[in-house]
């Protein structure tokens, strides 16, 4: 198994570097993978919060990399059985995709 303790302590030095350099195309990937870290804990709403980080990044413009954040939010929408919302982003990745 992945230790995730240490992964999150690098992630967060991380993130307070590129705060510290203005490096937000960098903080999009270390808050995408602080909400991976927090749904294999089984703490999906703290990942729903940084996989939401992610996607406000990305609000007016349409990327490649999308697809993957609405997919994350949708998968974790099926776990908690929140079909409509799971439909809503699965339906989001599609679209950057086609």
């Amino acid at each position: 198994m992945s230790d995730y303790r240490n992964a999150y302590k690098y992630l967060i030095d991380g993130l307070l570097l590129c705060e510290k350099h203005n490096l937000d195309s960098e903080k999009i990937h270390i808050y995408n993978n602080l909400g991976v870290i927090y749904f294999h804990l089984n703490k999906f709403d703290i990942a729903k919060s940084y996989y939401h980080k992610v996607l406000s990044f990305y609000e007016d413009t349409v990327s490649s990399e999308n697809d993957l954040f609405y997919n994350n939010l949708g998968y974790i929408e099926v776990l908690d059985n929140n079909i409509d919302s799971a439909y809503y982003y699965l339906s989001k990745a599609m679209q950057v995709l086609f």
